[in-house]
């Protein structure tokens, strides 16, 4: 079980992930105007990727047993790498990038620093 600053880092990355997420299937789903033509499979796989890496980073730190710190650096690669991915689509100005405006850059950039940062702490733990 994480205690301290690596568990406050992942709880929040994680509920930061799930929220937005889930914020985002509601919008895209049932918003003004029927189905958000920003809702391709990718998006809608990137949406489902963040509500499930985000709910480990939030339920992984309070388990137990030999698997569970692979487990959580495994969520932490995941969720690293899908997310360096969208910044990177929408540095390159890819039609249909995740981050179709400055918000989502934003938020993505943010969640990516926290989930870099949790892994430094994490390695710091180990050592």
């Amino acid at each position: 079980m994480l205690s301290g600053g690596p568990l406050w880092v992942a709880v929040t990355v994680g509920g930061v992930a799930v929220g937005e997420a889930a914020a985002l299937v509601l919008g895209t789903t049932f918003g003004r105007g029927g189905r958000s033509p920003w809702a391709t499979a990718k998006n809608d796989a990137f949406l489902a990727a963040d509500i499930l890496t985000g709910g480990a980073l939030i339920a992984l730190p309070f388990a137990s047993g030999p698997a569970v710190p692979a487990a959580l650096w495994a969520v932490v690669a995941v969720f690293a790498a899908t997310h360096a991915y969208r910044v990177a689509e929408c540095l390159r100005r890819t039609p249909g990038a995740f981050c179709a405006n400055s918000s989502l850059l934003a938020v993505d950039v943010g969640k990516l620093a926290g989930v870099l940062f949790l892994g430094v702490l994490l390695a710091l733990r180990q050592v």
